[in-house]
């Protein structure tokens, strides 16, 4: 019995990248002699598995009477797999009847490379020493500033009293306003102090004078 569909690829062998991941090209002609829908799918030999190949835009298509259309099969293998060649096929099916209008389609081919290696760690060490440069360094300036600062100050010169103004010493000439005016004129004298000076005789009624 013929088959209902012809299903044609380019290449036989799929290549993946590091990803893993990797596409095919697919011909697929209706021979039903009558439009009919399909349904494609993957059938998975030996070690592979179906899910790894999907079909972009879907597992249905529309056949017109003697058309034919391509299909770009997806394959997508887990990092998990071990490397090696994993044989697969896409096969078509009419959605009417399956049993009857049916074609296998060729063997394909994935070739699955070695998983890639992990990422590096970034190394965390570098940020534990910069920060503790940081701290050291901030340390050190801290306590060269705050040394400074402890030193006693300079004790402050007697200042100059100016009438009622005091007025510190001053390398240079200042001029140092007084709250009362100096007046000019004669200078006055302050009076005399009377002094009580002792007798010298001491009358005979004070029995408690003594003469001098």
């Amino acid at each position: 019995m013929p088959s209902a569909f012809v299903v044609t690829t380019a290449s036989n062998t799929v290549t993946l990248d590091v990803a893993r991941k990797g596409t095919v090209s697919l011909t697929i002609s209706n021979t039903t002699g009558r439009p009919v829908r399909v349904r494609l799918k993957s059938v998975a030999l030996g070690q592979a598995k179906p899910e790894w190949v999907t079909f972009d835009g879907g597992d249905f298509r529309d056949l017109s009477l003697g058309g034919s259309l391509q299909v770009t099969a997806i394959v997508a293998v887990p990092l998990d797999v071990a490397p090696g060649a994993y044989p697969v096929r896409a096969d078509v099916v009419a959605e009417d009847q399956p049993m009857e209008d049916f074609a296998q389609g060729p063997e394909l081919t994935i070739q699955v490379p070695a998983a890639p290696p992990p990422p590096e760690r970034f190394p965390w060490w570098i940020l534990a020493v910069v920060l503790a440069v940081l701290v050291l360094g901030g340390g050190i300036v801290f306590v060269l500033t705050r040394g400074g600062d402890d030193q006693p100050d300079a004790p402050l010169p007697p200042s100059v009293t100016t009438g009622t103004t005091a007025v510190p010493p001053s390398t240079t000439a200042t001029t140092v306003p007084t709250t009362r005016p100096v007046t000019t004129g004669p200078v006055p004298t302050t009076r005399p102090r009377t002094t009580f000076l002792p007798p010298t005789t001491c009358p005979r009624s004070n029995p408690f004078c003594l003469p001098p």
